[in-house]
């Protein structure tokens, strides 16, 4: 909703602005403005401020509510106001929002966010193996009746992988993934990951006009997808159909650096991701694999997940989770 009809919805007075100035009273859009004669103590409102533009010293009083706020509080709001408008005052022309609000100090105690050690990195593919190596023969998808053991979902997504080598997929590529979720949508990632290259996933029940940006945007140059969805999908990626596609005459061994088409490094780009575009068009996002082994250890610890534990697949295949 618009500002103001938040503002009005919360039923609540506009706090007052009060000026010492033998000028008069300025009309100010939106504020209640009276002239202060220096003898109001107290305030009752949450915050009161005098600002006496005639002196000499430049000097700003501010009375407030001791009940609301703390004086180290309003001595921070006072020292940013202050750095406002000595900004404002020395280049007039500035932008507001290019104004410096915060000093050096408050700066640094707000960036950069420091969580807990860094685990050691490892790409995503070391992850997805290291993760098929606990208990190959537990289960590592539910989807409906179907269930595939991480020992075929790791031999599948290998076959697969070496197609998508052969068409010249690898580190620093981009592969759209226009699938539902489904057993196939996990394994075509595990596949493009094991390449090197990079997965784009892409919600096939998105706009035809959304898919065709995101697919130029990106520069992906080979697509996965399924019969299902091709007919609503822009021809300038050469498509993969995976119900049409067989793959049996290739290797399910591991695939490593020696048959990417170039080595693997941890700021290669693990993931493309597009924002929602609701202001306006949809930005492309890239993950490299660095962070990687870190975010998955905290997640496994914060949730508390352990073997034999399900995560629910409930999100748009294109919503980072």
């Amino acid at each position: 909703a618009p500002f103001d009809e938040f503002v009005s919805s919360l039923a609540r007075e506009r706090d007052t602005l009060s000026i010492r100035s033998a000028a008069g009273v300025p009309a100010l859009p939106e504020l209640h403005v009276h002239l202060n004669d220096g003898s109001q103590e107290t305030t009752i409102a949450g915050l009161d401020v005098a600002i006496d533009v005639h002196a000499d010293t430049g000097a700003l009083e501010v009375a407030y509510s001791t009940q609301h706020y703390a004086e180290s509080t309003v001595r921070a709001f006072l020292s940013r106001l202050v750095r406002i408008l000595a900004g404002a005052a020395a280049a007039p022309r500035t932008p507001v929002g290019d104004l410096d609000l915060l000093d050096d100090f408050e700066r640094e105690s707000l960036v950069p966010a420091r969580g807990a050690t860094a685990s050691s990195p490892l790409t995503l593919p070391d992850i997805l193996r290291r993760a098929s190596a606990v208990n190959p023969d537990a289960p590592a998808l539910v989807f409906g009746d179907r269930e595939v053991s991480y020992r075929d979902l790791d031999a599948e997504s290998n076959t697969l992988a070496r197609e998508l080598i052969n068409r010249g997929v690898g580190p620093g590529t981009y592969v759209a993934l226009a699938l539902s979720r489904s057993l196939e949508s996990v394994t075509a990632t595990w596949a493009v990951a094991k390449t090197g290259g990079a997965f784009l996933p892409i919600d096939p029940h998105y706009p035809e006009d959304r898919i065709r940006h995101m697919l130029t945007d990106s520069g992906a140059v080979v697509g996965i997808s399924v019969g299902e969805h091709h007919g609503g999908l822009a021809d300038s990626v050469d498509w993969l159909l995976l119900d049409e596609l067989d793959t049996s005459h290739h290797s399910d061994a591991p695939v490593d650096d020696a048959e990417r088409r170039t080595r693997l490094s941890y700021d290669d780009p693990a993931y493309l991701i597009y924002t929602s575009g609701s202001t306006g068009v949809p930005k492309g996002v890239v993950v490299s694999h660095r962070g990687l082994s870190s975010f998955a250890d905290e997640e496994r610890v914060r949730f508390g997940v352990e073997p034999g534990d399900r995560t629910l697949h409930f999100s748009s295949p294109s919503f980072d989770a």
